[in-house]
């Protein structure tokens, strides 16, 4: 992975990292409570030099004794010293440590730095105090010990000595007792200067630097804050790292390329509004969204591969909740508000989700039921049965042929694959430009390719951040398998952004044109009141003079603004910004449409764009009328 690679991928696992940070600081935050605080306190002390000699030798006075260093934390000196301080027995092992400090050559003396722990700072002072105090009583008692016996020893040998003398006055050339008397003497000698040197020692523990006051031995906050979050860091980092290693969803647009021989025909923008279910239908609104202008290019990218720019489309998904039946609602709305005359159907038998974007999906009879009919008479349907399902919206050029309920008569799929459904979808088909078909995924269900089979092409969804690629792949494939034409995929839920400068370019307005416009979207809407639903007929039947339409707009508009230059309709068959070619409406949606009021009226003389606000009651759509529509 390359150094941009590995950053995407930490931004796009930035809340594991969070959570692995902000985990580790928990624990340091409990490893903090459960620390018991701890204060230490030291001091320096001297050993007198007969002490010294003592713990070299391991003898005082000829006198085998224990002065080694390690006497410090004998229960000899501790004990008494928590006795001292009123503690319980034992409470200071384990609280003091030492080490040699220095040797003065000068006295052959020792230095050592005792150190003590206590839970308090005045505590571990007292502690270090207690225990050079018992210390120095132990070295001291061990000095005065050896004294007396040192003396007890100096008197045996002169009674002995005494007793040689006596044994020489009465034999002088007695050579045991002259040998006798000789080495008595010489004990007495060393014996004597034994006494004395223990005599003079003076003190046997000489404190040189004081105890201090206690300083906590804990770690600082700051320290574990720091060392927790910077190894939060690192594991959070190489958590998400694995984790999107292992990660096989779609994660980013380009990655369809990759995957499957197929054109990306649109990529649509992550709404908020829209996935907090706020707004269904992002294409009836007049504000115009980095979503809504997705829809859009998918209408035209789809156009231009129906023949002709009409025929019938099908829109499916890899998986349950990437978005179809939302696209398949918004792209049949944005087809009807250029002018189209378009029938969405619900072709999702096992779960309609349609109703929640149109009231009238709801109702009955729908497809399911028109085939469960179709299957119980064994008649075929008329085309009164099939006109008869459909069902009006609050948008103009806009109907729905809703689900129906067949339930009663089992398996979706054998529905589906009934020879009635090719003459409903055809039937459909001659009367209406653009028919979208709302069917179930497609990967594990076969309902889909039976819907597809009778479409001019199938359109798959795949949504960012939760399709798998693998199932991308497998999907394509079994359309393709099926024979079905593939027209091309869509990312659904990408979180690119488009430019700051596009925020200028369609919002940018004046408020005397919004004023304008609003005054003419007001005047639109109320010539589109006055006219009907036109009942489905065939195309052939009739067109409506787009010249006359185009006139009575322009009398309505030079009411509110007078002969200005705005002109609805134009020359030839262009009105309301569309032409007609051989029958067919085409919106010119790439012109620049600058916002007035509600509604979006271009500047030019090519009449009003396909945004027209709807009306209050409803909600009729103000898109120019074309001859195809007629």
């Amino acid at each position: 992975m390359s150094i941009q690679q590995i950053l995407v991928a930490l931004w796009r696992r930035k809340w594991i990292i969070v959570a692995v940070t902000l985990l580790a600081v928990v624990v340091a935050a409990a490893y903090l409570s459960r620390v018991t605080p701890n204060y230490e306190s030291s001091a320096t002390i001297r050993l007198s030099p007969t002490i010294t000699n003592a713990a070299s030798t391991g003898e005082l006075g000829g006198i085998a004794v224990s002065a080694d260093p390690t006497v410090i934390t004998s229960p000899d000196v501790l004990d008494p010293a928590a006795k001292a301080l009123g503690e319980p027995h034992g409470a200071l092992y384990g609280a003091v440590t030492y080490g040699p400090a220095a040797t003065d050559i000068a006295t052959t003396s020792t230095l050592l730095d005792l150190a003590v722990v206590a839970p308090d700072a005045d505590q571990a002072q007292a502690r270090t105090q207690a225990v050079i105090k018992s210390l120095n009583t132990y070295l001291d008692a061990m000095v005065s010990t050896t004294l007396d016996q040192l003396k007890a020893r100096y008197k045996q040998v002169g009674d002995e000595a005494t007793s040689y003398r006596k044994d020489l006055s009465k034999n002088p050339d007695d050579p045991v007792a002259q040998t006798n008397l000789a080495t008595a003497t010489t004990t007495l000698s060393t014996l004597s200067t034994q006494i004395s040197a223990l005599e003079v020692a003076g003190q046997s523990v000489v404190v040189t630097s004081p105890a201090t006051v206690g300083v906590s031995t804990n770690p600082k906050l700051s320290i574990i804050v720091a060392l927790a979050l910077v190894c939060g860091l690192l594991a959070g980092a190489g958590v998400a790292l694995v984790r999107d290693h292992f990660d096989d969803r779609l994660r980013d647009d380009d990655d369809i390329e990759d995957l499957v021989d197929a054109p990306v025909l649109s990529t649509l923008a992550n709404d908020r509004a829209v996935a907090r279910k706020r707004e269904r239908l992002p294409t009836a609104s007049v504000h115009r969204t980095a979503l809504s202008e997705g829809m859009r290019s998918l209408r035209t990218s789809v156009q231009v591969l129906l023949p002709e720019g009409r025929g019938v489309v099908a829109i499916t998904s890899v998986e349950p909740g990437d978005g179809k039946t939302f696209v398949s609602a918004n792209l049949a709305l944005s087809w009807a508000r250029s002018g189209r005359k378009v029938i969405l159907v619900g072709g999702d038998l096992r779960r309609a989700e349609l109703p929640s974007y149109f009231d009238a999906a709801g109702e009955e009879p729908g497809l399911g039921t028109l085939l469960a009919d179709a299957a119980d008479t064994k008649k075929p349907l008329s085309n009164a049965q099939i006109t008869g399902a459909l069902r009006s919206t609050p948008y103009r050029g806009l109907r729905v042929l809703p689900a129906g309920d067949p339930r009663g008569y089992g398996e979706p799929a054998d529905l589906l694959a009934s020879a009635p459904l090719q003459r409903v979808i055809r039937l459909l088909a001659k009367n209406a430009d653009i028919v979208v078909i709302d069917t179930p995924p497609a990967l594990a269900l076969a309902d889909a390719s039976e819907l597809a089979a009778y479409a001019d092409g199938v359109i798959v969804l795949a949504s960012i951040g939760r399709t798998r690629k693998a199932l991308i792949a497998d999907t394509v494939d079994s359309l393709r398998a099926n024979g079905l034409n593939l027209l091309g995929l869509v990312v659904n839920r990408s979180r690119k952004k488009l430019p700051k400068s596009y925020g200028s370019y369609y919002m940018r307005q004046t408020a005397d044109k919004q004023r304008h416009g609003a005054a003419i979207a007001a005047a639109l809407v109320a010539d589109a009141r006055v006219e009907s639903e036109e009942p489905m007929m065939d195309q052939e039947e009739s067109t409506l003079d787009a010249a006359s339409v185009g006139e009575r707009r322009r009398r309505r508009v030079d009411k509110i603004d007078g002969t200005d230059g705005l002109q609805i309709g134009g020359v030839g068959d262009r009105e309301g910004g569309v032409s007609s070619t051989n029958g067919q409406a085409e919106t010119d949606d790439d012109a620049e449409r600058p916002m007035l009021g509600d509604g979006f009226v271009k500047s030019s003389n090519l009449g009003l764009d396909d945004e027209a606000p709807h009306a209050p009651e409803g909600r009729l759509d103000e898109q120019s009328e074309s001859k195809s529509e007629r």
